[in-house]
């Protein structure tokens, strides 16, 4: 079966230039491809030692909060502190929340199912000091998931047909 690459999030903090115009400095790329089953690829961009690791969630659904979930357990130390102010380790996640994640043997993290209201939640751990910016191109992404992701402030950009 093939697979397609069907939405990438930049996640990073943001950042104030000389002008004092607001701005976004991503440190991550978390990408999702999708085929026979959906994962994301979590990669770092800031040419420290390099970081991939999949994110398999367990189902279809609410696949943005798989990513940002798959995000908080999986960055490097530093994007992680950065990534929400209630969130420096895996450890500090809620219990409820961390009871979604397993380790694969190969050092990805399986996702259990992500309800609705879960979802949003974990959506909504992004802070006023980071910003994601995600990008949709036919992707297993429902208009609940897209309406969470932009109330915690994700911007969201899905280009028309070409």
């Amino acid at each position: 079966m093939t697979t397609e690459t069907t939405a990438t999030i930049l996640i990073g903090p943001r950042v104030t230039n000389e002008m004092m115009s607001p701005g976004f400095q991503p440190h991550t790329i978390v990408v999702l491809n999708e085929g026979h089953r959906a994962w994301w690829t979590l990669r770092n961009l800031t040419g420290r030692k390099p970081v991939e690791r999949f994110i398999r969630p367990a189902s279809p659904t609410n696949l943005l909060a798989a990513a940002i979930l798959g995000f908080l357990a999986a960055a490097p130390g530093e994007q992680r502190r950065h990534a929400t102010a209630a969130s420096p380790s895996r450890r500090s996640l809620p219990l409820d929340l961390q009871a979604l994640l397993n380790d694969d043997s190969d050092g990805g993290i399986r996702i259990a199912e992500i309800d609705d209201d879960t979802a949003t939640r974990i959506t909504a751990l992004f802070t006023a000091d980071h910003s994601g910016a995600a990008t949709i191109l036919n992707a297993t992404v429902t208009d609940t998931e897209l309406a969470a992701a932009r109330t915690a402030g994700v911007t969201i950009t899905m280009p028309g047909p070409t």
